[in-house]
């Protein structure tokens, strides 16, 4: 069934003022920053560019996230006072539980909410309005490491950023599912808020089963159910990264899976809700030298030349980047032959070189 551009672009800005207008900033920023410095390093200048000043402790980040093990943080205004609050996910069952932090003004104080508070291995995390209720609902990818802790978690923000874990029985939340990162899209067109969740590539890792990347459509009334296969999502491709937005731009989100096993594949969307692998980008997007704990775990869209396409980012996740640093890899998006995005690497002309840590 066709749908509306004015539903298309009303369920999207209100998903970028809801949850990712400060998210795709802050991804822009980093290019823009990484891509400068690279440059200004290729050509022996070493004046620094930026000045950046660690406010962690006067904003009231610390001590409170102190021994957390940080491994995935989101951006969103859960109580509705224009004020951007934080989600910081633990990567360790022995360390702190996950933090939520409450913005007042600039200053951070952690939440006492217990229901939010739980320990596990959490890498993928998101703000969205699941339920259409007008505030941002929190969805997490995490390993299950401890009994009664699923894989990932849903929590249903009954009003004022106040949280309800409903992680059981919603179809979204599967209790054997090593759960690594996460994206949102409606891929349907129905204006609910879809899941797209990868999983972790190491079978047997804390809680990891079928090294997929599973899509759950929402039914409404936090509802879930998983259409991976229907909607044409590859069975055995785990994702270390996810990325969903409209590559080809005819208003359909499509969606990006970083991953060793099966390799980096680039999905659109057929409008009617059911994936294509982007002909002739598998050989593009490969990474070689992936493999074991060299894994590419990092994706993002954006529109790095403002020519109205959205480029990709990939980064790595290597064993050893202190050894052989390792460059993250821009693609800029060329636009579309028929409906198919052509895409070209351009990370040495960006003068995106490795930095070494």
């Amino acid at each position: 069934m066709p749908r509306k551009k004015q539903t298309v672009k009303t369920r999207t800005n209100k998903m970028i003022n809801g949850c990712f207008r400060g998210t795709a900033f802050i991804i822009q920023v980093i290019f823009i920053i990484t891509f400068l410095c690279g440059a200004r390093q290729a050509s022996g200048q070493v004046k620094p560019l930026f000045h950046f000043r660690d406010v962690t402790v006067t904003a009231g980040i610390m001590p409170s996230a102190a021994k957390i093990f940080g491994h995935g943080a989101a951006w969103g205004d859960i109580d509705g006072d224009g004020w951007l609050d934080l989600y910081i996910g633990t990567f360790d069952k022995g360390g702190q539980p996950n933090r939520l932090f409450k913005n007042r003004q600039g200053k951070f104080s952690v939440s006492e909410q217990k229901s939010v508070q739980v320990s596990t291995r959490t890498t993928g995390i998101v703000f969205a309005d699941f339920d259409n209720d007008g505030d941002l609902d929190l969805y997490i990818g995490s390993m299950p490491q401890l009994p009664g802790v699923t894989g990932n978690s849903l929590f249903e923000n009954t009003g004022k950023g106040i949280f309800k874990n409903i992680s059981v029985s919603n179809g979204a939340c599967p209790e054997n599912f090593g759960g690594r990162s996460v994206a949102v899209l409606d891929y349907d067109g129905d204006g609910l808020t879809d899941i797209l969740a990868g999983e972790d590539p190491v079978k047997g890792y804390n809680g990891s089963t079928t090294r997929s990347t599973r899509l759950f459509r929402n039914k409404g009334a936090l509802q879930f159910e998983d259409v991976s296969a229907a909607a044409g999502v590859p069975a055995g491709i785990p994702g270390l990264g996810v990325a969903a937005g409209d590559i080809n731009n005819d208003s359909w989100p499509d969606f990006f899976i970083a991953s060793n096993d099966g390799g980096n594949k680039l999905f659109i969307n057929d409008r009617k809700g059911v994936f294509k692998e982007a002909p002739g980008t598998a050989k593009l997007f490969e990474w070689k030298g992936a493999g074991g704990d060299n894994m590419v775990c990092g994706v993002a869209f954006g529109d790095l030349n403002r020519d109205g396409f959205a480029d990709i980012i990939l980064a790595p996740h290597f064993e050893e980047p202190w050894i052989k640093p390792q460059p993250l890899r821009l693609f800029v998006n060329q636009g579309t032959s028929t409906e198919d995005p052509m895409f070209k690497e351009i990370t040495t002309e960006a003068g995106l070189q490795p930095i070494p840590m």
